[in-house]
């Protein structure tokens, strides 16, 4: 096309823009009515897609809030088990007028607490937060992979009370080398490395969230 009918086409176009531009500036309730319509149309959306960022920021919140709720509510339960059965093995056989019998009871149900928690909360947690739109199929399977490794340190902090349970159920004095300083210079240290690397796994998991 040459230059003759470039300007033949702009030219075109600029009266059909006059015209267009008289008709409706002799209506103006056309364009207020037009302006009406697009708000009405665009403000809704925007404001449901703001109001859905803020109610996945709300759910993430509080998914990462209960998460380091959960892992306090598990290190407590372990502690106050660790703490009866030292009591009950210092006070078994000195004759101090306390009945060990009570800090067993203790024992037992610290541990139950323990596992009425440990291997349900957890995942309930996590399912919820996964039905939400947020939890892509990525950050499901990655937020499930560090569930199970979690879950995995939990069975090895479990596993440490082992040689003691002996000796709180009543069948005998536990392993030998089950001492009060067993529990101080082995078995709490271990915990605490464990609780580390427990805790080392729901950062993980609270970092895929926030992506």
């Amino acid at each position: 096309m040459g230059l003759t009918g470039i300007e033949g086409v702009w030219s075109f176009v600029r009266s059909m823009s006059e015209e267009i531009e008289k008709h409706w500036s002799r209506h103006p309730m056309i364009v207020l009515l037009l302006g009406a319509g697009i708000s009405s149309l665009l403000v809704p959306a925007y404001q449901a897609n703001g109001l859905k960022q803020q109610e996945e920021e709300a759910r993430r919140t509080r998914f990462i809030r209960e998460i380091h709720q959960f892992d306090g509510e598990v290190n407590t339960h372990l502690n106050s088990l660790t703490t009866a059965m030292e009591l009950t093995l210092k006070l078994d056989g000195q004759g101090e007028g306390v009945d060990p019998a009570n800090f067993r009871s203790r024992a037992m149900d610290a541990y139950a607490d323990f596992d009425r928690v440990a291997w349900w909360k957890l995942d309930a947690l996590c399912s919820e937060y996964a039905s939400s739109a947020a939890a892509t199929p990525h950050r499901q399977e990655a937020m499930w992979g560090e569930v199970a490794a979690y879950e995995a340190v939990l069975a090895e902090r479990a596993e440490l009370f082992a040689p003691a349970w002996s000796m709180i159920f009543g069948d005998g004095d536990g392993d030998e080398g089950v001492t009060v300083e067993w529990f101080r210079n082995e078995l709490r240290p271990q915990q605490e490395t464990l609780i580390r690397k427990g805790q080392g796994h729901l950062m993980e998991m609270i970092r895929i969230v926030n992506e």
